[in-house]
């Protein structure tokens, strides 16, 4: 920037800024409305069919992960509770009873086991004597069939204790299924109590204070205020001209900016207007006044390919009733001159005709030139 004197229209001479037009390999913009998109929100639902309490929240207050939101009643799963903790004990000492029976079939059935070796033995040996015939038939048969009741004794003592062993197991797996019962009512009366699963802002919250609620109502609704993205239908003649690392500027209708890359390209068309739908995503923080669903920001969407420029101050630019000027500093003069511009870049305009790069145009003191 300089200093410099130019002579008014009645020879008058005023002190002014100037600065030069530049050339730079640049795009033409087309300015495409957007908005602004949410994410996913996070429901808090009732976890089952009981009186609901809110905490002491309003729709627009900011919780953290874990922060309570509202409490159910737990009444009716802490009775189920104590019925399954009764029927925990029930199969326990029924385990203990079958466990016992074993025991005592275990006993039996080794002093079966000798008493059949004790009768086989004495079989044997009535063999042996009717071999001789120091023993009558009779008494073999005698010794034999009791032999065979003692062996069977042994087989029915061992069916026994298998039958036993398959209720012992049934027992166990009883108990363990009651166990898991147990686990889960206390995970369940823990989930009675409402929390935020991530920190956000609450953007919906049910309208009673205290009521009855089913499973699945839901309670509230928590939106991420880090969690926005940027949505604009893109004319299709533009699609050509960026691709999905290039970097998009952005300006909300007060003025904040934003610099957005294209995330993703919906493969839909509106027929109608010749338009695409593209997601962007936000480089950096987005700010404060575009943190709201369907905030309208305009985007810059480069029209032609990059090519040699001629850009000019913003500074510089009056705007008149049949388009623009600026006042050109040539021989200590200011020149009146018309321009047609093109579309904004950063702090300056790019300029279509009516300029040369190199030329000084004056940035301040310009509005009372004539």
């Amino acid at each position: 920037l300089t200093l410099q004197h130019a002579l008014a229209q009645y020879g008058g001479a005023s002190t002014v800024e100037t600065a030069s037009a530049q050339r730079q390999v640049l795009s033409n913009f087309a300015d495409v409305q957007g908005r602004v998109t949410t994410g996913a929100s996070d429901a808090i639902t009732a976890f089952t069919n009981a009186r609901v309490k809110l905490a002491p929240l309003k729709i627009g207050d900011f919780v953290k992960a874990g922060q309570k939101i509202a409490q159910q009643s737990s009444e009716k799963l802490k009775a189920r509770l104590s019925l399954l903790e009764i029927s925990l004990t029930e199969a326990q000492l029924r385990q203990d009873e079958i466990k016992a029976d074993l025991q005592g079939e275990r006993a039996l059935l080794m002093i079966t086991n000798e008493q059949a070796e004790l009768l086989a033995s004495k079989a044997s040996r009535a063999r042996e004597l009717a071999s001789v015939n120091a023993l009558s038939v009779e008494g073999v048969e005698t010794a034999l069939n009791a032999s065979l009741v003692a062996r069977q004794q042994v087989l029915t003592r061992k069916n026994t204790i298998n039958r036993k062993d398959i209720q012992l197991r049934q027992a166990e797996t009883a108990m363990t299924r009651i166990k898991t019962d147990i686990r889960q009512i206390r995970a369940d009366i823990v989930a009675t109590t409402l929390v935020a699963p991530r920190s956000g802002q609450i953007v919906f919250l049910i309208d009673f204070q205290s009521g009855y609620t089913r499973e699945g109502d839901v309670i509230a609704r928590i939106q991420d205020p880090a969690d926005f993205e940027i949505e604009a239908e893109i004319p299709e003649n533009l699609l050509k001209n960026f691709d999905l690392s290039s970097q998009i500027r952005g300006a909300g209708l007060g003025g904040d900016n934003v610099m957005l890359k294209p995330r993703v390209l919906l493969p839909v068309q509106n027929a109608r207007s010749g338009t695409r739908t593209m997601r962007f995503i936000v480089n950096g923080e987005l700010p404060s006044s575009l943190q709201a669903e369907n905030a309208v920001i305009v985007l810059q969407i480069p029209a032609t390919s990059p090519a040699p420029v001629v850009t000019v101050p913003k500074d510089a630019v009056l705007p008149v009733a049949n388009g623009h000027i600026v006042y050109v500093f040539a021989d200590n003069k200011a020149v009146r001159t018309s321009i047609k511009l093109g579309s904004a870049v950063a702090d300056s305009f790019i300029v279509m005709s009516g300029l040369d790069a190199g030329q000084e145009v004056i940035i301040r003191g310009n509005e009372q030139l004539s």
